[in-house]
């Protein structure tokens, strides 16, 4: 797996005491001021040494081999470039939701996209081919170029390329119940993002409640928002005029399976019923799988 030097630097000086299973999977060529070509194979440990000679040498990014220590680490220290996954799924639903993202992906404008999360190797002797790389769209021409050189007992960790949540409110100055309107959509923010890091209700893993919610008040850039940003839920809140219905009107043209929820009387004293809500919303698909 790709990353960048600067992180593994951070994360060997973070846990200098630890075995971080951290190892070049290909062979890195650099040359050193005055000094001819160097190269650290392929299998070599990654060390302090190793990554200040390789910073000299002008490396940006290093190629690790994937598993599961190194990933615990890259996400924890990392959370937002290495999330957790969406979930983890056997060959056979791999096989399934490729085939069937296929067939949904013609009937709207939005393309639904499978990542793969983990990486996933063939290896001959001392050989190591990489099938498919973390972070690395698997499409159904991709899938089914290499599907017959994967274990059908290999699992896979996958995330789609859709993630977080619109929070679409009515913030006119002009209008009735302004400040009731006000106060109503900003409970539904904080209700989102006000969370403890200890609380038990989990939008979904790969969901970091920090950085995934957007606040959109413009019905004019609903559609641009929800596409740059590749939301998975739009929230609505509650009093929307008719522009804010038509502008969810084109979000549904624009994207046949969108998800919405409408949140209306959220009790701040009982934020767990809403929250229960909204994960069953944003986990919910418009379609099934299992019909394609």
């Amino acid at each position: 797996m790709h990353i960048p030097l600067k992180t593994a630097i951070d994360l060997f000086n973070e846990y200098p005491g630890q075995n971080l299973s951290m190892a070049f999977l290909s062979t890195v060529r650099f040359q050193l001021p005055g000094t001819g070509q160097m190269l650290l194979r392929s299998g070599t440990r990654f060390t302090a040494e190793t990554g200040n000679m390789l910073a000299q040498g002008g490396v940006d990014n290093v190629d690790m081999i994937y598993n599961e220590k190194l990933m615990s680490y890259l996400r924890k220290e990392f959370k937002d470039q290495y999330r957790l996954p969406y979930e983890q799924i056997s060959f056979f639903q791999m096989d399934k939701t490729i085939s069937a993202f296929k067939e949904i992906n013609k009937k709207s404008m939005r393309q639904r996209k499978l990542i793969s999360l983990s990486e996933i190797y063939k290896k001959e002797g001392s050989a190591i081919t990489v099938l498919i790389e973390y972070g690395e769209e698997v499409d159904f021409a991709k899938w089914n170029n290499i599907k017959t050189k994967i274990d059908k007992k290999q699992r896979f960790d996958v995330k789609y390329d859709e993630n977080g949540i619109i929070v679409f409110v009515d913030l006119r100055p002009e209008g009735e119940n302004y400040l009731q309107r006000f106060y109503k959509n900003s409970d539904l923010v904080t209700s989102l993002v006000g969370r403890k890091t200890s609380d038990s209700i989990r939008i979904s893993p790969d969901f970091i409640r920090e950085t995934d919610v957007y606040t959109v008040d413009d019905p004019t850039v609903l559609l641009d928002e929800y596409i740059k940003k590749k939301a998975r839920l739009i929230l609505i809140g509650d009093t929307l005029s008719p522009d804010y219905k038509n502008a969810l009107a084109k979000v549904k043209t624009y994207d046949k399976f969108a998800r919405f929820m409408l949140a209306m009387n959220i009790d701040q004293r009982n934020l767990d019923s809403f929250l229960e809500q909204v994960k069953k919303s944003y986990c919910s698909d418009n379609f099934s799988i299992d019909d394609y």
